[in-house]
Parts: C-alpha cells; structure tokens; sequence
C-alpha cells in the first residue's frame, strides 16, 4: 500500500479547501434503536440494537485525510494478499451533499425478515444518494466505486471472534456475469451510484455480542494502474444487546424498593 506525498496531500488540501465541503443529509431522520424484542433462540431473554449514523463526512471527521479505521482495513487486507499491487490515494473533500434517504436500526426473524418479536439478529439498513455531489472527473480506465473498511467482531457463521479490521469485499467469483464488484471495492454497485448495506449480526449467549463499525468512501478506481482514489464518505455501525426479559428488571427494581421501603420504616421505628 502507498500513500500520496505530504506536498501531494497539502496541494489537494490547499485545493479542496477552496470548494464547499461535502456535508450528509438525513432525510427522514435516522432511527438508531429497536427496542427491546423477543428472542427466538434464547429462552426467556430480550434483544435489542442500536445503531449510529455520524452527521459528519469522514473527511471533516478526519482532517481531510483517511480515517484510522479504513487505513487499517485496508493494511489488513493488503497483509493477506488480497491487496498486492492496489495504491490507495486520498482524493479530498468533494462538493456537495450525500442524502442517506434509509438509516435505521432493524432486528430480524429467521430467514432475514424485518421483525420486532422472535428475533434471532440484529443490524441496520442504509442508502445513500450522490445525485447532489459534484462527482470526480474521470479518465480512462476509471469509474466511481464505493469502497468500504469495517471494524467488528463476528463471522458470518454468527460466532463471536476478537474484534479485527477486514475490507467489506466479496470471496465470490467477480465481474462478468455475476454482477459481483471485484476487490477491493464493495461488491454491490449500483447504476445511479448510491450505496446500499444492509449488515446483520446473530444474538448470541453471554455478555458479548455482535458489533458493526463501519468507513464507507466514494472513490475513483483505476483498471490498468490498479490504483484506488478515495475522497469522501460516511460513517455507520451497529451494537447488539442481550438482557433478561424488561419484566424481570422491572421486579427486580419493585422488590429492591420494597426493601428500601421496609428498611426506612424499621430505622423510622427505632428512633
């Protein structure tokens, strides 16, 4: 992996400076909690999760240069081979405003169905228009992508692992018929350029569960120098949670003030 030069980096800075920077619309508001549901596959507990949508760009998050999270996504992925022979550039700030038209915590039945009881995951939904961001011009051999850093916690089995860096990219065959983006884009792009994700994580016993955080860029990709320019995006995640059922806390919560009740009214006696 290769960066541009700090003189590189401060003439597109000096540049960039000069345009509006890019800024997120939510239009509707964005919905970042579910609510407490039932679990299908764990006995007499709840769950729940809650998301977030950051209302800032990542270049206005990140002082006009990569954010942490994406760089090691992408030195993750360059360590196992699957980067070998990618640059990856800092384009800048763009012009103009990303309109996340879907932002919403979800909770899923089996099969992926959107539920709110007999809940056996939980995740987010999220779409982002670009029709009113003034889009990099492009030369030959290049066309706009999103590419996607993740940082999180699971696999796609639903087992809970050590919270790694990984590039959201796909191991199925790519290109051609498939309709599958190749590495290291994001697999799913669309003809209006919008991104579109839609990430799940399973419920699981025990304290620990499933997180999603998430850097996704618009950026240019260039086929015959194999290099990657990324200028601005936006920042999401999610967090699951697994408790006992709200009724248990809330007898929980009734007998403790009973005992404080009782307790006052024994000291009230004494004196």
């Amino acid at each position: 992996m290769s960066f541009l030069t700090s003189g590189t980096l401060l003439l597109l800075t000096g540049l960039t400076t000069l345009l509006p920077a890019a800024s997120i619309n939510y239009n509707p508001a964005a919905t970042t909690d579910t609510g407490w549901s039932t679990c299908a596959n764990l006995a007499g507990l709840h769950c729940r999760t809650t998301a977030y949508f950051d209302a800032m760009t990542l270049s206005d998050q990140n002082d006009t240069s990569l954010s942490a999270l994406f760089q090691s996504a992408f030195t993750a992925w360059n360590a196992t081979g699957g980067g070998q022979g990618w640059t990856l550039n800092f384009g800048g700030d763009l012009n103009g405003t990303y309109d996340v038209t879907t932002a919403t915590a979800l909770q899923f039945a089996a099969g992926g169905v959107v539920a709110n009881a007999n809940v056996v995951s939980g995740g987010l939904e999220i779409e982002v228009s670009v029709a009113n961001v003034t889009a990099p011009a492009l030369g030959a051999n290049e066309d706009l992508v999103w590419i996607q850093g993740l940082y999180d916690n699971y696999l796609l089995d639903g087992s809970i692992v050590t919270s790694f860096y990984e590039m959201d990219v796909s191991t199925d065959p790519c290109g051609g018929v498939t309709g599958i983006t190749c590495p290291p884009a994001y697999p799913f792009q669309y003809g209006d350029k919008k991104f579109y994700d839609r990430p799940r994580a399973s419920y699981v016993a025990g304290n620990t569960q499933a997180f999603f955080d998430a850097n996704a860029y618009f950026a240019v990709r260039n086929t015959t120098t194999s290099t990657i320019t990324v200028y601005d995006g936006i920042s999401y995640g999610f967090q699951n949670y697994v408790s006992p059922e709200p009724g248990t806390w809330v007898l929980l919560c009734s007998g403790l003030g009973l005992i404080l009740v009782k307790a006052r009214r024994r000291r009230q006696e004494v004196l």
